[in-house]
């Protein structure tokens, strides 16, 4: 009897995608509300984890041999993943990349003898640059949802050139690309991307500043600025915007940050967020919350942010979830009679990074609120993953 006699052809074929699926690495919609820091920058997280592709990958290969049903069924699904880098080094062909839902634009920090090394280039990123923008150029067809810029910087004013092979991207990774004014013409040119990681305008660098940031399909973004941002004459016109967040890179002070750029975007887009992480180079704890925040964002859900909390949600508030920035200041707040719908305090550091001599006795999930790091774990999970002990506990403060 055959693999597939028994199962109809959609049973069967439903269960072999599922037995090679990676959702959280080739799924562009699986970073609808991903925002925060590690998991956007960070190689090893679940968002970027190549290991478990190539994974996936060795159990298709293994499952191709069971049957020429299964074999042509399943040939489809090779190179969902393409990193330049392999074509660059002649490993994979050019052509490949009309398969890809994911495509790496990284140069994995390579110095090989043969293509990398720079005794043999004289701007190595740059000629690894352009042999992209170039490659794109000249495949058709490419249905790239996915473009990985996680571990490169790229120019944006480069991307903006190229943005023709970008029809399709969805998810748009690129915390490490430079920062332009013309990250909103970026924005502006990828008509389906819903998910965005990139970085804003230079702040006081800049020559010119985005006049509007605007499109018709952005659910989250991410983004960054510099010192001197100043957010009070863009237009944003963002409808469809849940997720954000937004970091301050410079040693701008933490008020000017808020006063400039945060709150000038929070009348922008605040009224429809779910969700808002704030970031600042030097996180402060004397500076308070602005109170107006409540009113801007009456759907907020979820708030990251470093700052006091002075100024509590109004009863009715929907806030759920609280993120704070550090042991410090999670162990500053005393009682949370003030924020009746608070389901949820997560420190923004694994738990093994935090202080010891008491101080993480102190952080257990008390009354109806759970507190957890920033892994999902709270203090009596983590100690019983590590056998009971609190010895691998570091002291960072």
């Amino acid at each position: 009897m055959s693999a597939t006699s028994s199962l109809s052809v959609e049973l069967w074929q439903t269960i072999l995608r599922y037995a090679i699926g990676v959702a959280d690495f080739l799924d562009p919609d699986a970073f609808e509300g991903v925002v925060m820091q590690h998991l956007i920058t960070d190689t090893n997280s679940s968002k970027n984890d190549e290991t478990a592709y190539w994974y996936a990958e060795r159990t298709r290969n293994t499952l191709q041999l069971v049957s020429k049903t299964w074999n042509t069924y399943l040939c489809q699904f090779e190179h969902r993943f393409v990193r330049m880098l392999d074509i660059w080094h002649e490993k994979l062909d050019p052509t490949m990349l009309r398969k890809a839902v994911r495509i790496s634009f990284s140069r994995y920090h390579c110095r090989c003898s043969s293509f990398c090394y720079v005794g043999l280039l004289p701007n190595p990123p740059a000629t690894f640059r352009e042999f992209c923008w170039k490659t794109l150029d000249a495949v058709n067809g490419i249905e790239m949802e996915i473009a990985d810029m996680v571990q490169e910087e790229h120019r944006i004013a480069d991307l903006v050139t190229c943005i023709g092979r970008f029809q399709n991207v969805k998810t748009f990774i690129g915390p490490s690309c430079t920062y332009s004014g013309r990250f909103s013409l970026l924005i502006d040119r990828l008509p389906k991307v819903r998910h965005f990681y990139g970085k804003g305008f230079w702040g006081t660098r800049e020559h010119s500043k985005p006049s509007s940031v605007a499109s018709d399909t952005i659910v989250t973004l991410s983004f960054h600025s510099r010192k001197g941002g100043n957010y009070h004459s863009v237009a944003w016109n963002l409808p469809f915007l849940r997720y954000l967040r937004f970091k301050d890179d410079s040693d701008e002070p933490l008020a000017d940050f808020i006063a400039n750029a945060v709150m000038p975007l929070m009348k922008a887009v605040g009224s429809h967020l779910r969700a808002l992480y704030l970031y600042h180079r030097v996180e402060e704890l004397r500076q308070d919350i602005p109170k107006e925040l409540w009113d801007l964002c009456p759907q907020l859900e979820t708030l990251r942010t470093g700052m006091s909390l002075t100024f509590p949600p109004p009863f009715f508030h929907p806030i759920h979830t609280l993120i704070v920035c550090n042991e410090d200041q999670m162990t500053q707040i005393d009682k949370i009679p003030e924020w009746p719908n608070l389901k949820k305090m997560v420190i923004d550091l694994p738990w093994r990074w935090v202080g010891e001599g008491g101080r993480i006795e102190s952080l257990e999930s008390r009354e109806t609120v759970r507190v957890e790091d920033r892994d999902g774990f709270t203090v009596h999970e983590y100690k019983s993953r590590e056998g009971g002990s609190t010895a691998t506990i570091i002291d960072v403060t």
